[in-house]
């Protein structure tokens, strides 16, 4: 009996079908005939989640390397770019050698040979492109290292504060970097007062081999100058959530509408000129697999900034060189429209020597030759201390 009725339902349920297709009369239908929905629609969020995850992942894991690696694969980034990393140093500038560099600005080892120094994130932030092909972070580091050697063998932890940020671009199923920009934060009015000229490498100009890579770069060119009108920076910077510019002053931290709003980083130094002296130039891949543009730029480069200084009864023009790293995004304006190249993060900074990062680990000068993590914490010692 239970089979049979079944069978009627099902019977009653075809014609049913049958009716709606061949247009029997009946009961109208009223209301929008909607589409089908979305099987899954939380599919995008769940993939920027994955890969979100997977990329601090590669972040964190990364500040465990002694060395970073230029080396890039060509199927993420140009050959003619290569990968690029801007350290604290004024030597510390590699691009496309395809060689591991020394990470960390001072890496203590011990007798040993054992890595003394930890690299620790305290604020570390993820942006993803719109299409997923590329990535930017920015963090704090609280770089540590030995300040003194107990007689017991333990050190007292200094700490180094530091800037990061980089750019990953997707290359098959995994996260591979392209640059990163490392940075220990200076006020500008000693960087202005201790000027002597052009100081640190530069980077060989180079670009992406597609032609759309020249539009970044000229953006990167206007917004970079002195004299740029206030009312064209809005048109150049992003002022979303996650934009963010970090001039080489500790207090210059600009994020969302400031980054227009504040000082412009011309304006911070109070220059006559700003001008992209050199540069390397790269792009994120076409997400479509073939020679087109990809939507993600990053311009790393060096910037020659002229300023005043008093100089007795009269002022002189004094010449900095900064190391510069913006990361572009193709976007839509906010009002609809042609997209177009925002910079969407921006880091400059100057560089700086050893000796003053020693000099901010020991609380006084640096200039000594002992090293802090060799200089006993108390007295002074006639015998080797014991091992660690």
């Amino acid at each position: 009996m239970r089979r049979g009725a079944a069978a009627v339902a099902a019977i009653v349920a075809a014609i049913g079908v049958a009716c709606v297709l061949a247009g029997c009369p009946g009961r109208k239908v009223t209301g929008p005939v909607l589409p089908p929905g979305d099987p899954d629609p939380g599919r995008e969020a769940n993939v920027r989640g994955i890969l979100l995850r997977e990329l601090e992942l590669e972040v964190l894991e990364g500040y465990d390397a002694y060395e970073y690696e230029t080396s890039v694969p060509p199927t993420a980034v140009s050959g003619r770019v290569g990968g690029v990393h801007i350290g604290v140093g004024a030597e510390d500038f590699e691009s496309g050698r395809g060689r591991a560099i020394a990470r960390w600005p001072l890496a203590p080892l011990d007798e040993g040979g054992v890595r003394l120094d930890e690299a620790r994130s305290k604020r570390l932030e993820l942006h993803l492109s719109e299409d997923l092909s590329a990535a930017w972070v920015a963090d704090e580091i609280s770089y540590r290292v030995p300040g003194c050697l107990a007689r017991d063998g333990s050190y007292k932890v200094s700490v180094v504060p530091l800037r990061l940020t980089g750019v990953f671009v997707r290359d098959g199923e995994r996260w591979v970097q392209v640059a990163e920009h490392l940075s220990y934060p200076q006020r500008v009015t000693e960087l202005v007062a201790d000027a002597d000229g052009l100081r640190g490498d530069k980077p060989r100009k180079s670009l992406d081999p597609r032609p759309a890579v020249r539009a970044p770069l000229d953006v990167v060119m206007r917004a970079v100058a002195a004299d740029l009108p206030e009312a064209q920076r809005a048109a150049l910077f992003a002022t979303d959530r996650g934009a963010l510019a970090l001039w080489p002053d500790p207090e210059q931290e600009l994020r969302g509408s400031a980054v227009v709003s504040a000082a412009s980083l011309a304006r911070s130094f109070d220059a006559r000129s700003v001008t992209l002296e050199t540069w390397r130039v790269g792009m994120s891949p076409d997400v479509g697999g073939g020679v087109g543009p990809g939507s993600v730029a990053w311009v790393a480069g060096t910037l020659k900034v002229e300023v005043e200084r008093p100089a007795g009864a009269t002022v002189e023009v004094v010449a900095l060189r900064l190391r510069a790293t913006f990361v572009l995004e193709q976007r839509a304006p906010l009002g609809g429209g042609e997209r177009r190249w925002q910079i969407v993060q921006s880091h400059v900074s100057a560089p700086v020597e050893d000796e003053v990062l020693i000099g901010t680990v020991r609380g006084g000068d640096g200039g000594d030759a002992i090293l802090p993590w060799q200089r006993p914490c108390e007295g002074e010692w006639r015998v080797a201390p014991p091992a660690p």
